[in-house]
């Protein structure tokens, strides 16, 4: 193979760009005798990653991948217990503390005072009922028209 192509396919390989025959050629090429003498360096390591290639371990591996998962499943669950548990109490706090202050509301020592806000309170209705019986004599209007157009009664 000519020196050319050898370079060419180091650059290649270098630059994360080979395949497979052309790592295969680089591999052939370093495990002849003869090559040339600015390429030697590279040699150790092509011969290293052949010998490493055919090697095997003894040794047995367990994949923790269900573990971890159980492990992530526990996590997720024990997040969504606490936010349902913080969500509860929330609402348990927010619920009493309403409460308690809706017993105070309309309660006076004082009997001038609580005549004052009853009659406040009252004034304030009267006027939204006087606004809905204006409403009213609009209609009883409409139905006297109604009985002179249709001629009832």
């Amino acid at each position: 193979m000519e020196l050319n192509k050898i370079e060419e396919l180091l650059e290649k390989y270098f630059d994360g760009n080979s395949n497979e025959q052309d790592e295969q050629k680089l591999r052939d090429y370093f495990a002849q005798e003869n090559i040339a003498e600015h390429l030697v360096p590279y040699r150790q390591m092509f011969v290293f990653f052949e010998k490493e290639q055919t090697l095997q371990s003894n040794k047995e591996f367990k994949l923790e991948s269900a573990a971890k998962n159980n492990s992530f499943k526990r996590f997720s669950y024990s997040i969504a217990a606490s936010v349902i548990l913080a969500i509860g109490a929330g609402i348990f706090v927010y619920t009493n503390n309403f409460n308690s202050h809706a017993e105070d509301l309309g309660t006076f020592n004082d009997p001038e005072i609580a005549l004052q806000e009853t009659q406040k309170a009252l004034t304030l209705l009267s006027k939204h009922v006087n606004t809905g019986y204006e409403s009213l004599q609009y209609i009883e209007e409409y139905e006297t028209t109604k009985n002179k157009i249709f001629n009832i009664n």
